[in-house]
Order: structure tokens, then C-alpha cells, then sequence
């Protein structure tokens, strides 16, 4: 499944040595591989919804490999989790779906709007926890959230319960994975070791997300991110070494949290979490020290490979490994010094025999607390914490320790999880909650910073703008992912409308692989010299025609043909004519507005490139996201 997860791609525009080379498409384009299916999943989406398209990641092939690699790689053992894929699988769904419906299709706006529906609905299967699904793509996922949006999540998320009860796919007949029943509620003495709970769950998952991040930086820049496959192979050894001699290693990971999280009675021992005498607290003490070392060390070596798979469940077990070992050690002190205060009124509940510490009360609040440190949620990770362990006598404690996990995190650093992510692999992002040091900035301080009509144009006073001349501008321009050409005229001043790159190159290759593969006599230098039209207006119509030999000539009939040339236009459009593939209104701003109300712009409207005008109107320049996420990353570092 790791090959069916790789995609190439182009990364740069084609390096033509030539113009043969160009017009046969034989050059050799800079390309590299990506994996849009494996890992998680969430930063794509979360990228995807801030505006950003990166094909192929919501597309078919990605929706069955990677629900197929999920199901292998849960299925044979690895240290990683399906919650997030849930959540790549949902939007995939949602992506197909929109597909269906022109509605939904030919708008973006609204195609977010079902991305974000959809994302809560992957939550709620994921854990059983619809609102809890609400409140995540709330809090996390989504870059815009308007009342009309939560209101479908609520109602997508709602649908995916039912239908998860309907199919009851763990055979209890409930929708929750570790519906768990505490019998007793908490001592008031108990809140400083939910702290502690708290404290060190933070921490736990802060470090071993950062560990994480910086061993992919390292598979990144080394050779180990060259051969997937046998890295895979790798931690599939590695993860059967560790774990078979560890009899908590060798307990699936969702089977694992449930005894974590379990109370202890005389019918069950919960392969051995559980005690009768406090002697015996020692021993297990020390296994799960041995093991959450272990889970710490396969959950940063496995996620991030090439595989289908998130961390949410791998640092859920850290965080209940670390819970449960405080309140093992809570018990220990109350069995040891059961008459000294504060444990006093714990008396009457030893005395008859019933526990006054719950180990799996510390477990599951240590659980939350990893994943704060994780992601940096708070809200939506309680909701789904309740929901998915169905326990609100326990709230109190959850909450307290979610809100001390996000302190340590905060103070350690600042991202979560997906936002490292996003930066390692270099998606335009701009965080819609995060403050950026420019308030007193201006539009015209970054142009000035970039260097006035530095990035490439077309200009549409050039007779005549050929192939060729188009050909060379793509070889210079940046960002060819995401990237594209102002289209100017009245010698640079006049704003026409913008083409984006990959627009622009594909209308090319067609044009070249009509004109290579023509039974037409044509020559590479004719090709190449064929004029391109971005802009339709009469008496200067490109032929509605094959682009064979086109000349201005050919092209500037009588206005007797204009209704002739306007029928063709409809049943046989020229492939010169690249009117179609402009965007005749670009958003622009004016130079002397502010940074603030530029970042409000690329955050709101999701949009990818910005052109900047003078007070008079006349075309300044260009800007991308990029470039503002550049500029606020050098204005940061000089703060």
C-alpha cells in the first residue's frame, strides 16, 4: 500500500532546453513525490479549507487507498490510530459527493462548506462523539465557521451517529469505543493530582510531538525518506521486538485504552492493571514505565511514514499509561497511609472493602490531557472525552486537567500538532487565531520589501504574445504550485485580470500536443511563434480554429463574419484563446491599507494571490500568500 500512496508531481515549471524539447513535452520537469494518503490527513484538509488546492488529496484514488491502507495498517499491529483518517475519509466522501452537483461544484464557497460539514461527521465515527465532532472542526479544522455551517456539521455529524448505531461495528450495540461506568464520585483531595495528571500529560504530549516533527524533519533531509518501503518493514520489526515480550504491548491499542480506563472490580483484573494489595503496585508501576517508554518511541518513529494512519489514539495511550500510574500511586499511598490526612476520609469506604482511589478516573484525564498537549484543543476534546467515555460524573477533573495541559504545552511552544505539520511540509497557511507583529504596517512596506513589478507579467501591449514567449515566462515565475501572471496593459499600468500557472501550462500543452501530434505540416518554429489571446473583444477575435499557422491576418475579419465567428465560438473554441482560463475580476487592495486588513483579505476569503494598485487604480503588483507568510516570518524574527 506504501507505492499506492505516492503521487509525482510537478514542482517546477518545465526546464526546456530547447523549444523542440517544450513543444514535444520531452524536457525533463522537475518533479518530486509526495504522499498525499498517508499519515493523517488533517493538515491537508485544514490547508485545503483555508483556500489551498492540492489535487488529488480529496480524490478518488486517495479515498480507497487510503481507506484500505487504514484498515492494513490497524490490522497489523503499528503504533498509530484511524481517527484522523476518519477524518481525511469524510471530507474524500464529501469532495466525490460535490462533485455529483454543479451547485457544489463550480463553488468553492460552498464546497468548503461541505468539507467542513464533513470533517465533523469523520470525528463522530471516529470516536462515537458527534457534538464533540462539531466542536473539533470547530475549534481545529475549519478556517471559517459561519452559524449556517455548524448547523450542517450538527446535522452531518448527527446522520454518522445513527448510521454508526445502526451498524454497531463493536458489537455492544452502542456508538461509544470505552463506555466505562464509575460507581463513585471524586474526593476534593483528589483535584492536586488531577493537576499533576494534567501537568504531565501536557507535557507528554508537547514532547512527543515535538520529538515526532523533528525525527520527520530528519527522515525529510536524509536517505531514510527515500525507501518507504523498507522503512515500513523496518518499524514492523521494531514494533514486533518491543512488544511481544511486554504483555500491555502486546494488547491492541483501542483494547489497551479500554482497561486503562476500566475500573478494577473482583470479576476482572484488566490483564493485571489492577490490585489487591499494595505490594504488587511496584511491579506494575515499572511495567507501565517500560511500556510508555516503548509506546512514546514507536508512536515517533511510525506516524509520519508512508502509511495510512494518525496519532490521536498512539498519544491517547501515553497520556492514560501516565494517568494510570499516578493513580496507581495515589492507591498505593492511601492503602499504605490510610489514617493520615488527607486519605481520613477515605476510612469508611476501606473499611467496607470498596476502593477510594479509581486508577482509570486518573487514566482517562491523563488522556486528555496528552492530546491538549497534542493538538492544543480544549473544548472539543472534553466534549469528546465525555462522549467517548460516556463518564460526566468526572468532568471537574477533565477539565482542570485539559486547561493545566494547555498551560505546559503553551509554555513549551506554541503550535499544535497539524500546524507543525503544516510548516514542515510547506502549505501556505496563514492561522486564522493567531496574532501577526504588523499593526503598523502597510500594503506598501511588503511591495516595497518585494521590489515594485518584480514578479513576472504578461503584458498584452507585446504583438503578438506567442507560445514561446509564455513558455520562457513560466521558467522564470515562483510558486508554480500555487502561482500566476498579472495580465497588464497601457504599459504595465492597467490591470486586465490574473491566469494562474497551472491554467496557463496546461492550456499550453494542449496547444503544443495539437501541434506536434497535427497531420498538418507544421514546423516547430510555427508552433511556437502561435500568438495567444487573453482577452475577447471584436474586431480583434483569435480564429475560432485549430491554432494552424494563426497570424493577425487570419484573425481580424470583417464585422460581416462577426456573427459567423461568434457560432463557431460556441461549438469550436480556438485553443489560443486563453480567455477562458483568466479571472477577469482579481481582488486587489490599495497600497496604503493596512497589513492587517491584507491578512483579514487572504484569511477570510480564502484567497491565494492579492494585486496591489495605486490610488488612481494603476497596477502596482502581486501578492501571494506566500509572500505575506515570508514577510511575517522576517518581521517576527526582528521582534
Amino acid at each position: 500500500m506504501v507505492k499506492y500512496t505516492s503521487e509525482t508531481i510537478v514542482v517546477t515549471s518545465p526546464s526546456a532546453t530547447s523549444d523542440k524539447d517544450q513543444l514535444k513535452g520531452t524536457s525533463k520537469p522537475e518533479t518530486k513525490t509526495v504522499y498525499y494518503t498517508s499519515g493523517s490527513g488533517i493538515p491537508e484538509v485544514k490547508v485545503i479549507l483555508a483556500g489551498f488546492v492540492i489535487k488529488g488529496v480529496l480524490g478518488i484514488k486517495a479515498f480507497l487507498v487510503k481507506g484500505i491502507g487504514m484498515i492494513f495498517a490497524t490490522s497489523a499491529g503499528l503504533t498509530t490510530g484511524k481517527e484522523g483518517p476518519f477524518v481525511h475519509l469524510a471530507a474524500a466522501a464529501a469532495n466525490i459527493y460535490c462533485r455529483l452537483f454543479d451547485k457544489f461544484n463550480k463553488n468553492e464557497s460552498k464546497r468548503r462548506e461541505i468539507l467542513s460539514a464533513s470533517t465533523a461527521a469523520g470525528v463522530a465515527v471516529a470516536f462515537g462523539a458527534p457534538i464533540g465532532g462539531v466542536l473539533f472542526t470547530l475549534e481545529e479544522v475549519s478556517y471559517y465557521f459561519p452559524i449556517k455551517t455548524m448547523i450542517r456539521s450538527f446535522c452531518c455529524a448527527m446522520v454518522a451517529a445513527t448510521i454508526l448505531k445502526i451498524a454497531d461495528p463493536f458489537g455492544t450495540g452502542k456508538i461509544v469505543m470505552y463506555q466505562v461506568h464509575y460507581d463513585k464520585d471524586f474526593h476534593v483531595f483528589e483535584l492536586l493530582p488531577f493537576l499533576l495528571c494534567g501537568a504531565i500529560g501536557g507535557f507528554l504530549g508537547a514532547a512527543t510531538t515535538y520529538i515526532n516533527v523533528k525525527f520527520q524533519y530528519l527522515r525529510k533531509s536524509t536517505a531514510l525518506g527515500k525507501y518507504p518501503v523498507w522503512e515500513v518493514l523496518g518499524i514492523m520489526v521494531i514494533t514486533i521486538l518491543l512488544n511481544y515480550w511486554n504483555p500491555f504491548g502486546r494488547i491492541s491499542l483501542s483494547e489497551f485504552a479500554m482497561k486503562l480506563f476500566s475500573q478494577c472490580s473482583p470479576e476482572k483484573d484488566d490483564a493485571g492493571l489492577c490490585v489487591t494489595d499494595s505490594s504488587e503496585i511496584p511491579r506494575i508501576l515499572t511495567l507501565l514505565l517500560i511500556t510508555l517508554l516503548i509506546k512514546i518511541f514507536l508512536a515517533v518513529i511510525t506516524f509520519g511514514c508512508r502509511i495510512p494512519g494518525g496519532i490521536f489514539l498512539p498519544v491517547l495511550i501515553i497520556g492514560g499509561i501516565a494517568g494510570r500510574m499516578i493513580g496507581l500511586s495515589m492507591q498505593h499511598l492511601v492503602m499504605t497511609y490510610p489514617d493520615t490526612w488527607p486519605f481520613k476520609v477515605c476510612s469508611a469506604e476501606i473499611a467496607s472493602d470498596q476502593q477510594c482511589i479509581i486508577p482509570g478516573v486518573y487514566a482517562m484525564v491523563g488522556a486528555a490531557a496528552a492530546l491538549t498537549g497534542m493538538t492544543r484543543t480544549t473544548v472539543s476534546l472534553v466534549v469528546i472525552m465525555f462522549e467517548l467515555t460516556y463518564s460526566l460524573v468526572y468532568s471537574v477533573p477533565i477539565m482542570v486537567a485539559v486547561m493545566m495541559a494547555k498551560w505546559v504545552a503553551d509554555a513549551m511552544y506554541l503550535d499544535g500538532l497539524y500546524d507543525l505539520l503544516i510548516e514542515l511540509q510547506g502549505y501556505p497557511f496563514l492561522d486564522s487565531r493567531k496574532i501577526f507583529p504588523h499593526s503598523l504596517h502597510t500594503v506598501r512596506d511588503l511591495v516595497t520589501e518585494q521590489g515594485e513589478q518584480e514578479h513576472p507579467y504578461i503584458d498584452m501591449d507585446d504583438d503578438p504574445i506567442t507560445v514561446g514567449a509564455l513558455y520562457k515566462k513560466l521558467e522564470a515565475i515562483d510558486y508554480t504550485e500555487d502561482g500566476g501572471f498579472p495580465i497588464l496593459s497601457n504599459g504595465g499600468r492597467t490591470l486586465e485580470g490574473y491566469i494562474a500557472t497551472s491554467e496557463l501550462s496546461f492550456a499550453l500543452d494542449q496547444l503544443s500536443n495539437y501541434c506536434y501530434t497535427s497531420p498538418y505540416p507544421i514546423t516547430e518554429q510555427e508552433c511556437m511563434n502561435v500568438p495567444c489571446y487573453f482577452r475577447r473583444s471584436k474586431g480583434t477575435q483569435p480564429c475560432l480554429i485549430a491554432p494552424i499557422r494563426i497570424t493577425h491576418s487570419d484573425c481580424n475579419d470583417s464585422e460581416d463574419d462577426d456573427d459567423d465567428n461568434e457560432q463557431a465560438d460556441i461549438f469550436q473554441p480556438a485553443l489560443n484563446d486563453l480567455s477562458i482560463y483568466v479571472d477577469q475580476a482579481p481582488l486587489t487592495i490599495n497600497q496604503n491599507a493596512s497589513m492587517e486588513l491584507l491578512t483579514e483579505l487572504f484569511i477570510k476569503l480564502g484567497s491565494r494571490y492579492i494585486c496591489v494598485t495605486r490610488s488612481d487604480g494603476q497596477y502596482i503588483s502581486v501578492i501571494h500568500k506566500r509572500t505575506l507568510l515570508a514577510y511575517i516570518e522576517t518581521l517576527e524574527e526582528h521582534t
